[in-house]
């Protein structure tokens, strides 16, 4: 049964969304958009107005070469003042603000993070962040993914000093855990006192990274993922899940790193609606390369998407607060340690596409599939 599970994390189907084309327009009013009908959605209108613009080229001068441009014009237009319309609107709404929320960014260097010599470097380093003195009075702190140089269960003494640095308040950290035989990649609550509250096992891996395909045979060949010193790497949760942070928190979706570039694992089906997400991510792989900004920009399109505040809590960067606009309302630069105080933005209504889904693209494909179907039938006849 574990061969099968492993094999099923690099099937096809699973296989990564990095970079969707329809991400350009993450900083453009047409990025609103993806509140209709998600990232997949914006796609295929870009790949539209391409297409309409491209008929200039193709027919000329011709009525159909006018037609096709006109359209992609008025799509375009209509895109932007509908996006600029929807942030103003919800602008216009001044939603009071959330709970006060601290995203630590301790900025550990991964060819650094795991020397015995730095491991209390930066771990003094985090608790400094936690208990900084701002002026602001956080009532969750969240660290980043693996910021717990422990096992997560065999850390009762270090749990209660990172409770006491929060001041009691909950800290949401990323650590590993074991489960039986099977290491997790984990998100999890420090509640007061240093108690362990609820507990996310990430389920979605990068393959090469967080695990190596193959699973036993790859172990006994010596192979691993580069981000865990494990043999077979890590083993994937049961799926998504919410966690309930108790009343002025309310609850918020768990992502950590990789599974925030997938559109459907910011909306779960079969669990209630979330008030906020939260991804936990350490990009220092990426270098100064456009890693780190891509992958924030991809948390924009979830909070879009979904009409969800986003707190990003990145080891090295981007670290950043998110409004339901896909708006960064406060972030930390690349390669920095610091610091984001900052209120919750309030999510909006549910969008259309949190609740629909791909369903409306689906049916325009099917669409323009049976279009050109009937188009090609008739030709030949």
């Amino acid at each position: 049964m574990r061969f099968w599970r492993r094999w099923g994390r690099g099937r096809p189907a699973r296989r990564s969304s990095w970079r969707l084309v329809g991400s350009v327009w993450v900083d453009h009013p047409i990025g609103q958009l993806a509140a209709l009908w998600g990232t997949h959605g914006l796609t295929f209108f870009t790949g539209c107005l391409s297409v309409g613009v491209l008929t200039l080229s193709v027919w000329r001068a011709s009525r159909r070469a006018l037609f096709g441009s006109g359209l992609a014009v008025l799509a375009w237009c209509g895109g932007t003042l509908w996006g600029e319309g929807m942030v103003a609107h919800y602008d216009a709404l001044a939603l009071p603000p959330g709970p006060m929320v601290r995203v630590i960014q301790p900025n550990e260097t991964q060819s650094l993070k795991w020397k015995p010599e730095m491991i209390p470097v930066f771990w003094e380093r985090k608790l400094a962040l936690t208990e900084s003195s701002t002026g602001a009075d956080p009532d969750i702190v969240v660290w980043p993914e693996v910021s717990l140089p422990y096992l997560l269960d065999l850390g009762d003494e270090p749990n209660a000093r990172v409770s006491e640095a929060a001041g009691g308040k909950p800290v949401i950290v990323g650590a590993q855990r074991f489960v039986g035989e099977d290491l997790r990649n984990s998100l999890a609550v420090i509640e007061p006192g240093g108690a362990v509250g609820p507990v996310y096992d990430k389920f979605h891996l990068v393959p090469f990274g967080e695990y190596f395909p193959g699973g036993r045979l790859a172990a006994a060949l010596g192979l691993k993922g580069l981000a865990t010193d494990v043999l077979g790497g890590f083993t994937p949760g049961p799926g998504s899940q919410l966690i309930d942070l108790g009343p002025g928190l309310g609850k918020v979706l768990p992502l950590i790193c990789y599974e925030a570039i997938f559109p459907r694992h910011a909306d779960p089906r079969g669990l209630p609606r979330p008030d906020w997400i939260v991804q936990i991510t350490n990009d220092a792989w990426f270098g100064r390369m456009s890693g780190p900004q891509q992958h924030l920009d991809q948390a924009r399109l979830r909070a879009i998407e979904q009409g969800l505040p986003v707190v990003r809590a990145a080891n090295t960067g981007v670290s950043a607060i998110i409004d339901p606009k896909g708006r960064v309302i406060a972030s930390l630069a690349l390669n920095t340690s610091g610091v984001i105080d900052r209120p919750l933005p309030q999510a909006t209504r549910p969008t259309i596409y949190s609740v629909t889904g791909n369903g409306p693209l689906i049916l325009v494909l099917l669409a323009v599939a049976v279009w050109l179907l009937r188009r090609a039938i008739l030709s030949r006849l």
